[in-house]
């Protein structure tokens, strides 16, 4: 995809400048990128987890009346990101645009040859459940806030199921699909109504046979266990990711109370701005949702947060990474003493960490905090701080 151009001559090298890429002496070209002018057949609209819809174009090559050869493969789909980016672009069925691949990999379009008669305009209900879309103020996303869609369905109840959720082992997505194509999943509560059904799964035979079944139905049972912030992960609130659950989740006792709290009242959790507030407000206020969530806890599911242990406020206002592993103590435990202490424990180093702590093996995580200048501990040095 280039070229690099050297100064045979050693003693004249060093007379060049050298760049954050190459030595002294030796320039870097790009070559420019193959293009190719194809014809957009149809635009597909597709609707992912979250209920955000993506766009994808289909197109040939008018010269062969096939899809179009760039970089040694055929292409003859393109991401068209969004309705700004598809209205920017003057993208339309029967236009022709420039197509080249990003790094020589992913299809692009690269400006409008000739356009089309209409620009294509974003379905105004979803093309799955017919429910309105909503665009999102200050963004380019159009959702279907519809939490039964069925487009959204097998997506958001593996994700419900999944390791960082309420952690169902055998419950992958593929699974999910075949419960339900037979009519037993309709939402992520019926996942605790398939004891009901054992008999007719055992002898259809969908799960597997009784010794499977069995042991699938056990791991929903054990998984009314979880904590709640794991639960609030598993329901798919937009902007609430693991952490954040588990942020949120400090400042209540129980669920319910989260789902009884308002606007302004989530803003002042350290890190819960404006927007991830309005989205966790307007999920505990859908009328679907509400329904879920009480079936949920009908079903026997925590709620309660165990009690608060906080020792002390000694590490209150600061961000703590953890990495690398230690003699004794886990993962885990490392970062329940920086919550306990009143500290918050985070996954990646950034200009906001304040402390990296430092075990065997430390990696990539280490050379980061060097560069940014974040201070690191050793064991020894974090204990010594929560005495």
């Amino acid at each position: 995809d280039g070229a690099v151009v050297k100064i045979d001559h050693i003693a004249f090298r060093q007379e060049f400048p050298a760049g954050s890429k190459y030595s002294s002496g030796h320039i870097a070209y790009k070559y420019p990128p193959e293009e190719k002018v194809i014809v957009m057949d149809d635009i597909l609209v597709d609707v992912g987890r979250t209920g955000k819809l993506t766009f994808t174009g289909i197109f040939h090559d008018p010269e062969t009346g096939k899809p179009a050869r760039l970089c040694g493969t055929s292409v003859s789909r393109a991401t068209l990101h969004n309705q700004d980016y598809i209205t920017q672009m003057n993208v339309g069925i029967g236009g022709e645009y420039k197509l080249f691949k990003s790094g020589e990999i992913i299809p692009k379009l690269n400006g409008c040859v000739k356009a089309p008669e209409h620009v294509f305009e974003a379905p105004k209900v979803c093309p799955v459940c017919g429910e309105p879309l909503v665009r999102e103020d200050d963004t380019a996303d159009i959702r279907c806030v519809n939490p039964s869609c069925a487009a959204q369905l097998s997506r958001t109840v593996a994700y419900f199921t999944s390791l960082d959720c309420m952690n169902i082992m055998g419950l992958g997505e593929t699974l999910v699909d075949a419960l339900i194509k037979e009519g037993y999943i309709h939402n992520y509560a019926d996942i605790y109504t398939l004891k009901e059904h054992r008999d007719e799964l055992i002898e259809k035979g969908i799960i597997g046979k009784e010794k499977n079944t069995d042991k699938l139905l056990a791991a929903i049972e054990k998984s009314k266990q979880n904590t709640p912030d794991r639960l609030l992960t598993a329901l798919g609130i937009r902007n609430v990711g693991k952490n954040t659950a588990k942020q949120i989740m400090n400042y209540y006792d129980n669920l319910m109370a989260l789902a009884d709290a308002g606007e302004e009242e989530l803003q002042n959790i350290p890190d819960i701005g404006a927007t991830t507030a309005k989205c966790i407000y307007d999920f505990f206020h859908d009328e679907a949702n509400i329904e879920l969530i009480e079936r949920l806890r009908q079903s026997g599911l925590n709620m309660q947060m165990p009690e608060k242990k906080e020792i002390s406020d000694k590490l209150a206002g600061k961000t703590i990474v953890v990495t690398g592993s230690f003699d004794n103590y886990s993962r885990k435990d490392m970062e329940e003493l920086i919550v306990s202490n009143g500290g918050k424990a985070t996954g990646s180093v950034s200009k906001k960490t304040d402390y990296l702590v430092a075990g065997e093996a430390a990696g990539s995580k280490l050379d980061k905090a060097n560069s940014l200048g974040v201070k690191v501990l050793t064991i020894d040095e974090f204990m010594e701080m929560i005495k």
